[in-house]
């Protein structure tokens, strides 16, 4: 079994319900489990090396990191700004701005408390960051199919209301595992068994 921590973002549960019956409709229109399955997070650094060890200076870090972006933007607004396609991985994106700078502000306060971590490793693909949400992941469609799912998703964020902002509510420390995956967790072998466990959750 191959392992993979990863410091997630969560919306308010009123914005993320939303968010959830969008990607539901998303994801049983085009036969998705990746997507349907996963839990649904903003990822700040994803799918890194952590030892076991190491958990307790990453609780200890990440908790740090939460109370700081807490004091300095006790109410972080986050507002979505369209939907995007991806052939290379088959996924459809909703995409978020940050007005202030307090999302990358967290999102690299995230990133160095994991390289603060002995024996914690961030890969290299982890290292672009784009404020996004998944919709539908390494789905099993072309890309025109792909285009159809965009439309399809706006159409769906409509029909459910989806609000225009978000609220950041908890930082999250997630364990991930797949036996799929094997050494490399950048090109989406994961998605055929992901499973993942909530170990910390900080408020924000």
């Amino acid at each position: 079994m191959s392992t993979r921590y990863g410091i997630e973002l969560v919306f308010n549960p009123e914005f993320n319900s939303g968010i959830y019956r969008v990607r539901q409709l998303v994801c049983g229109q085009y036969g998705c489990w990746a997507a349907e399955m996963h839990m649904l997070r903003m990822s700040l650094a994803p799918y890194f090396e952590c030892p076991e060890d190491g958990l307790a200076d990453l609780d200890r870090e990440i908790s740090q990191a939460a109370e700081n972006s807490r004091s300095r933007n006790p109410s972080m607004i986050l507002p979505r700004t369209g939907i995007s396609t991806d052939d290379a991985s088959r996924s459809v994106f909703l995409h978020f701005g940050d007005p202030d700078g307090a999302l990358g502000s967290l999102r690299q306060m995230a990133v160095d408390a994991v390289g603060r971590v002995g024996g914690a490793k961030i890969p290299g693909f982890a290292q672009e960051f784009a404020p996004r949400v998944a919709l539908l992941e390494y789905g099993d469609i072309d890309p025109a199919i792909l285009a159809d799912a965009a439309e399809y998703a706006g159409g769906a964020a409509t029909s459910v209301d989806l609000a225009m902002m978000g609220t950041a509510w908890r930082l999250l420390i997630v364990r991930y595992s797949s036996e799929a995956a094997g050494d490399d967790w950048s090109n989406g072998r994961w998605a055929n068994d992901v499973g993942w466990k909530q170990l910390h959750s900080y408020p924000l």
